[in-house]
């Protein structure tokens, strides 16, 4: 049970949602925006969270959709409205990276409520939903003072979504071709590579979490679990040669997580560091040989 009154708001716009938020704040009170839910119910019933409104974003029509074409700023694009249950996602897009690492976030039933937005909002570290739309290049579409905004996500994202106070994420726009293992117009598809690590089930935060694509000769990797936050390098990526061993290409993103890793409860850094290069070197391996790149358990 919650311990505290408040008000439950559910606007049908971005911009009612904004200026609703502003609005509470300007009175000297609390604003919370909520998506799924899962972690902001939890703490608000311990206390450590409390809000004088809530506003849930889910009666925004853009904030659950799914689609080519149902981007409010760009109609060739694959929408992702941050709204989506992580097993609606894992539904829409089987067999994609996005499904992949979506099933192996927390079990089934939280995952009905747990959505895109929220895991990358939340207050949890691990963040695992931007190790995906990181590597395939997602731009996060947000509104803001200026109205509907486009920015590319590894822009927005370091640590966790940087938002300025009443902010909010509406969803991500991909290529199609980012989901898809089928050649586009240009001949090349984006392939990739992921494994993911726990210390005893597989309901369990990760210790090491590796994701690589590669479109072409063009690679993207990003590393969650090894080090206190997600870790995605853009001018780390473009200092990966197509033409390298597998073993060379490995090191480039090894070295900058070294400085990186942490120690925590469920591993040591030497021991993630181990994990982390034995995981780059095959994730290298596979994408080198195309006909053969997927999901690696």
């Amino acid at each position: 049970m919650i311990p505290f009154e408040f008000v439950f708001e559910r606007p049908s716009a971005p911009k009612e949602a904004f200026e609703l938020w502003n609005k509470v704040a300007e009175a000297g009170q609390t604003p919370l925006y909520f998506s799924g839910g899962t972690e902001i119910v939890t703490a608000m019933r311990k206390g450590s969270v409390k809000a004088d409104v809530v506003i849930d974003l889910k009666g925004i029509e853009a904030y659950t959709a799914h689609g080519v074409g149902l981007s409010p700023l760009n109609k060739d694009t694959l929408w992702l409205g941050g709204g989506l249950s992580l097993n609606a996602l894992s539904d829409k897009l089987p067999g994609s990276l996005l499904q992949a690492v979506a099933s192996g976030i927390a079990d089934h039933t939280v995952r009905n409520t747990l959505t895109l937005g929220g895991n990358l909002c939340g207050r949890l570290p691990y963040r695992e939903m931007a190790l995906a739309l990181l590597t395939l290049s997602a731009d996060a579409v947000l509104y803001t003072s200026e109205g509907l905004v486009r920015q590319p996500l590894h822009e927005a994202f370091h640590k966790r979504l940087q938002l300025r106070a009443g902010e909010l994420l509406l969803g991500f726009e991909l290529a199609p071709s980012a989901v898809s293992s089928v050649d586009d117009v240009d001949g090349q598809a984006t392939r990739f590579f992921r494994r993911r690590r726990q210390k005893h089930t597989e309901i369990d935060y990760p210790i090491c979490h590796v994701v690589v694509t590669r479109r072409g000769d063009a690679y993207k990797a990003a590393v969650g679990g090894v080090s206190a936050y997600v870790w995605y390098g853009e001018k780390t990526a473009a200092a990966i040669q197509a033409d390298a061993t597998p073993e060379e290409q490995a090191m480039v993103v090894w070295q900058r997580l070294e400085e990186l890793a942490v120690d925590d409860l469920r591993a040591s850094k030497a021991y993630k560091l181990g994990l982390l290069k034995r995981d780059l070197v095959e994730a290298f391996t596979v994408l080198g040989k195309t006909e053969e790149a997927g999901e690696a358990r």
